[in-house]
């Protein structure tokens, strides 16, 4: 019987209360990250720009696991078919992320609930926290309008306010929010700097 519900895990501290135990979710992982259980796994980056760890592991994987191009280095690879999905009126060449492709290639098969778990580009490069956490919205809109059972609570903005109704108490959590951003950066790009 086809699953209709998908997992889709990131490497924060949510993944760890991703649904491995529930049979009745199919996860997904991606780049060569560990988890209890993953039915299918995805590499979307060249492969020139793997190190030898990693290409290790993409080698030795036994799940299904979508790349960009077919390759010996991943014997289990499937090449993502962005051109089937790209046909469908509600697709768009907007993918910045893995969790992108994750979602529309959710859509494309016809899940009715996409969970995320480990999921928090919020807190992650700058990058994540601008470009591909705008982009994993933006796809998870594209599956709400379409109907889709939308699971995801690590998101920091979990609460959500009417714009001008709720000015204050939007203005202290977005200002909480960027003072973590800030010691968060900092910590990132260390004492040189």
């Amino acid at each position: 019987k086809k699953k209709t519900k998908v997992a889709i895990l990131g490497s924060s501290d949510s993944s760890k209360d991703a649904p491995y135990e529930d049979s009745s979710w199919e996860i997904w992982a991606c780049n060569e990250m560990e988890f209890p259980r993953f039915d299918r796994m995805w590499e979307m980056h060249p492969m020139c720009g793997q190190n030898e760890r990693e290409i290790e592991w993409l080698a030795h994987c036994e799940k299904p696991g979508y790349v960009l191009q077919a390759t010996p280095m991943v014997p289990a690879g499937i090449v993502y078919p962005v051109d089937d999905i790209l046909k469908h009126p509600w697709a768009d060449e907007y993918f910045c992320c893995t969790f992108a492709y994750q979602i529309a290639l959710a859509l494309h098969e016809g899940f009715t609930t996409i969970g995320l778990w480990g999921v928090n580009a919020e807190q992650g490069s700058p990058r994540e926290r601008t470009i591909e956490s705008a982009n994993i919205q933006w796809w998870l809109g594209v599956a709400k309008g379409m109907g889709v059972e939308i699971v995801w609570d690590e998101h920091p903005m979990k609460a959500r306010w009417f714009y001008g109704y709720d000015y204050h108490k939007e203005k202290y959590a977005i200002e909480s929010w960027l003072c973590r951003l800030l010691v968060h950066t900092l910590y990132r790009i260390g004492p040189s700097h």
